[in-house]
């Protein structure tokens, strides 16, 4: 594969890191187009497309999205590229906090359609290269085959610890077998349902719960991005949820 930067892989609570090469001029011409991103920060939700210019100017349009209030907002300004790092200019903004800053980011890797930096919160943010051609329910589709197979995954909710392994399967149906945790006493789980893909959100009905209050419960996460192996979500509440995919011969989580 073509990647130019730095590449860093989290597994658990290891760090991987992959030096690749460090090329300005080629990170340059993969960066200019639009490239579409989202990610949360304290407690807010981002989507946007942003657009480079080969004459050194940017512009990006999107939504922010904070509980139950949400905004359009625009910035814009001049970028360069130097050692691996995008520096962006901001010369208008509709965000206060914005307006006359430096937006600086390290680009961890870039190929011609997928790049990830490093925000101000050490994670890593993706953003994907826009076709112009695909619309949105190709784009549906594309994510939809991303998302077979087994997934694992560990979150906290309500403080309780959920450890699992859910796999999602061409005819619709989705199975999650995990243990929760909670004051020092664990339990095995069971939950299965229906799922989408739908508008960018990864969409599921529970059909068969844990617990009778959560049956014909709805849930839908945004899709921040999706690669083979690894996964990010967004939640109602901000929250990011990381998703690795299972090889078939791993034991299961129980």
């Amino acid at each position: 594969m073509d990647i130019d930067g730095e590449k860093v892989v989290y597994q658990d609570t290891q760090k991987i890191l992959v030096n690749y090469r460090v090329d300005d001029q080629r990170m340059h011409d993969k960066l200019i187009g639009d490239w579409e991103g989202a990610e949360c920060s304290g407690g807010t939700s981002y989507s946007y497309v942003t657009r480079y210019t080969d004459d050194g100017h940017w512009r990006s349009e999107g939504t922010m999205v904070s509980g139950k209030v949400s905004m359009e907002y625009e910035n814009e300004g001049t970028w360069t590229l130097s050692g691996g790092v995008l520096e962006r200019k901001v010369t208008r903004s509709n965000l206060p906090h914005l307006q006359g800053g430096v937006l600086t980011s390290k680009i961890l890797f870039m190929t011609t359609d997928t790049m990830a930096v490093r925000d101000s919160d050490g994670q890593a943010v993706y953003s994907f290269k826009v076709a112009h051609n695909m619309v949105s329910s190709d784009r549906d589709e594309v994510l939809a085959l991303n998302q077979l197979g087994s997934w694992r995954g560990v979150e906290t909710f309500d403080a309780v610890q959920y450890r699992y392994v859910t796999t999602f399967s061409r005819d619709g149906r989705w199975l999650t077998r995990g243990v929760q945790a909670a004051d020092g006493v664990t339990k095995e789980y069971q939950e299965e349902g229906g799922w989408e893909v739908k508008g960018g959100k990864l969409r599921y009905r529970i059909d068969l719960p844990t617990t009778p209050k959560t049956r014909d419960l709805t849930l839908s996460h945004e899709i921040f991005y999706t690669t083979v192996g690894t996964g990010m979500y967004g939640t109602p509440g901000a929250n990011r949820i990381y998703l690795y995919q299972v090889s078939d011969h791993e034991v299961p989580i129980m």
